[in-house]
C-alpha cells in the first residue's frame, strides 16, 4: 500500500505541469544582475513580481525595458522616448516613442522649443516668425 501511494504521488508530480523554479531563477538571475540590487530582485522574482516580469524576460507589457536600472515606457518616457537615452527637446512630449510638441503647439528650430500656436510664434520671436516669413 505504502508503494502505490509512492508511485501515485510520482506520477502526480510528473504529469503536473507546472513552471520549473530553476528555468524562471536562471532567466531572472541573468536579468537581474544587470539591476543595482540584484537580490532584492531576485527576491521579487521568486513571487512573480518585480523588473524581471516589469521590462525583463516576463515582462508582459511590451514596451517596457530597463533603462539606467529602472523600468519605464519607452513609448511615453520623454527621457527615454523609443529607446534608452533618447531624450526629447526641452518641451516635447514622448508620444508612441516619437519626440514631438503637444496638440496644437509646433517645433520652432529658432529657439529650440515648443511653442503653442502660430500667433504666439511671431510674438515669442518679435514679429518674425519661426517659419521665416516676415524676417529681415
Amino acid at each position: 500500500m505504502k508503494s502505490l501511494v509512492y508511485l501515485l504521488l510520482a506520477v502526480c508530480a510528473v504529469a503536473t505541469p507546472s513552471a520549473s523554479p530553476a528555468a524562471v531563477d536562471s532567466k531572472c538571475k541573468s536579468f537581474c544582475n544587470n539591476v543595482s540590487l540584484p537580490d532584492d530582485c531576485l527576491t521579487a522574482a521568486a513571487t512573480g513580481t518585480g523588473p524581471c516580469y516589469e521590462c525583463g524576460p516576463y515582462k508582459t507589457i511590451t514596451d517596457q525595458k530597463l533603462c539606467d536600472e529602472v523600468c519605464v515606457s519607452t513609448t511615453h518616457d520623454a527621457a527615454n522616448c523609443g529607446k534608452c537615452g533618447n531624450e526629447c527637446e526641452y518641451g516635447q512630449i514622448c508620444h508612441n516613442g516619437i519626440c514631438g510638441c503637444r496638440s496644437g503647439s509646433a517645433w520652432c528650430s529658432e529657439i529650440n522649443q515648443c511653442v503653442a500656436g502660430r500667433s504666439q510664434l511671431y510674438k515669442d520671436l518679435g514679429d518674425c516668425g519661426c517659419y521665416g516669413t516676415n524676417c529681415p
